[in-house]
This record gives structure tokens, C-alpha cells and sequence, in this order.
């Protein structure tokens, strides 16, 4: 996640997006943390990183070229972007308008 002015936000977006591909995939989640790497320390804005899969695990390189599964886990990220948008039991998220007009717009 982002390490600059932005730490807090990062941290929530990378842990809604955590939760949910906890909750949608069987891989094994290894959590939310830290890291140095460039492209997330270069940015101004908030920012994450997610990995969904690791070549050198067979059973991940196996996932990774099946659509299904790489259609689950965009979807898994969609909803892990749209909790941090319009967190549960903020007033966004008792509008099925506000909501409708989410998906059409990260579409």
C-alpha cells in the first residue's frame, strides 16, 4: 500500500479488497502489509497491491489461466473498491440509486 500522505486510505482500500477475496477465493490470503516498493512509494495518491496469485505455486498458475477465475477475482476487486467508496451502513450504501450509479460508473 501507498506509504506516503495517503497511508491511512491505502490501508482501508487494501484491506476491503483483502476481505473480499477472503471471502470470494479459496487461496490462501497472507493479510495486508507494508512494503517499500517504488511504485507505491513514487505516488501521491493512494494505492495498492494486490497480489491475487503466484506463478510458482502450480495450483495458482493453474487458476490463472482459467476465465472463470480470473473473471471472479475482477469481480472480487470491483466489490473490494466499491465497500471502500460506499462503506457498509454509511447513508450511499441505503441508496439503491447511489449504488446503481457505482457499477455503471466503474464499469
Amino acid at each position: 500500500m501507498h506509504q506516503g500522505g495517503n497511508l491511512k486510505e491505502s490501508a482501508e482500500l487494501a484491506q476491503y479488497l483483502n476481505d473480499a477475496m477472503q471471502k470470494g477465493t479459496k487461496l490462501k490470503q497472507r493479510g495486508v502489509k507494508q512494503a517499500g516498493i517504488y511504485v507505491l512509494k513514487s505516488t501521491t495518491m493512494l494505492g495498492t497491491l494486490l497480489e491475487t496469485a503466484y506463478l510458482s505455486n502450480e495450483n495458482d498458475a493453474q487458476l490463472l489461466q482459467d476465465p472463470k477465475h480470473k473473471a471472479a477475482v475482477v469481480s472480487l476487486m470491483v466489490e473490494g473498491i466499491k465497500t471502500y467508496i460506499i462503506p457498509p451502513g454509511s447513508l450511499l450504501d441505503a441508496s439503491p440509486s447511489a449504488y446503481s450509479f457505482l457499477i455503471y460508473k466503474l464499469r
